[in-house]
């Protein structure tokens, strides 16, 4: 079998959440989150191939039934396949670098699948988003960067090559400091009792935790799904990732410097490449089997749940008035205590406690 091409058993599907309509001679796909415009002479065939694609034709069948040849197919469906716009549960191994495409273009389409629509990038945007959820956002996403060593060495553990066990040394050692950045900008918000005792919240610690356990069991879904959320200088989303935290400022309901290492540590990633890392253990991989994609694709399906489950997790919890940080109880004094002064917690430098997250 060619290693660089869609085998011509595979039997196409268009995936739940894709849309496509006719408009002046041209055909619109759409997602939730992308557009693609095709023009004549790519509309007229598309039109005729993608009522064919239901899952039970092969390629050589869609081939004969649309009066094209097999490589004309190819073309056609392969792009749109690496898009994740189609799926497929085809008995058949595929080349591993064109489902390491798919895997990471599916985590976007998934998450649109909910039932549930995350209120936080319209509360950002529109400047509605209070200090509290704010910070609480920001706490969250502290917890979860600190954790990244903690998955990362059980990659290196579980790795089955040396090449592997090197990458994701380098990538736990790249990230290492990097919960440390974070933590100091939260001291220019909190006290330092309170980010001693500030826990992760339950959604957080099963983010957290699902990438661990993804991490040991499976080197190409870990893979597959830090590329849901890892950004190169080239990739669509390095702009928002670079915008994202130039947003929070804006709001000012936290100095800059809660925000600024956010930012640094976004950039960072991106410009170190970090979404390039993980495509390499796809090159390694001869053609996946079908098991082997459900698994995988399994892995990155409970990665985009979790996501989800993490953000409503910060809405419910952080957007009750009052709330400052989830902790273990104390005794009654320890509100008034933690309440401070605004003076206070500007002044309050890093506390560098450096404790995992997930303890």
């Amino acid at each position: 079998m060619d290693q660089t091409v869609l085998p011509a058993s595979l039997k196409p599907f268009v995936q739940k959440g894709v849309h496509r309509t006719r408009q002046d001679g041209s055909l619109v796909v759409t997602t939730h989150l992308s557009t693609y415009w095709f023009d004549a002479p790519d509309a007229e065939y598309l039109a005729r191939v993608l009522p064919l694609l239901d899952g039970n034709r092969t390629l050589e069948h869609i081939a004969l039934a649309s009066g094209l040849d097999l490589e004309a197919i190819r073309a056609i469906v392969e792009p749109l396949y690496c898009e994740a716009l189609l799926g497929e549960r085809t008995d058949v191994p595929i080349p591993s670098l064109l489902v390491y495409d798919h895997a990471r273009n599916c985590g976007p389409l998934w998450h649109a699948l909910s039932t549930w629509r995350d209120p936080l990038p319209e509360l950002i945007t529109s400047g509605r988003a209070d200090a509290g959820l704010v910070l609480g956002l920001l706490i969250e996403e502290w917890h979860y960067v600190a954790s990244n060593p903690v998955h990362a060495s059980t990659a290196v553990l579980s790795a089955r090559s040396p090449r592997l066990r090197h990458l994701w040394a380098e990538f736990a050692a790249e990230d290492y400091q990097h919960g440390d950045w974070l933590e100091s900008g939260l001291a220019c918000a909190l006290p330092p009792h309170e980010l001693r005792w500030c826990r992760p919240l339950p959604g957080t610690a099963a983010l957290c935790n699902q990438m661990r356990a993804v991490a040991e069991a499976n080197q190409l879904g870990y893979a597959a799904c830090l590329a849901l959320c890892k950004q190169s200088n080239d990739s669509v989303g390095a702009e928002f990732q670079s915008e994202y935290y130039a947003r929070l400022k804006a709001l000012k309901v936290l100095p800059d410097e809660v925000v600024e290492p956010y930012q640094r540590h976004t950039l960072t990633d991106i410009q170190a490449g970090h979404l390039e890392f993980t495509r390499i253990p796809f090159e390694e991989h001869d053609a996946l089997t079908l098991d082997e994609r459900l698994d995988l694709l399994g892995h990155v399906w409970d990665h985009v749940r979790a996501y989800e489950h993490f953000y409503r997790n910060i809405y419910e919890f952080y957007g009750r008035a009052g709330v400052r940080v989830h902790a273990v109880p104390g005794p009654p004094h320890d509100d008034a205590v933690a309440a401070g002064t605004a003076g206070e917690r500007q002044h309050i430098g890093s506390t560098m406690t450096s404790r995992s997250s997930l303890v």
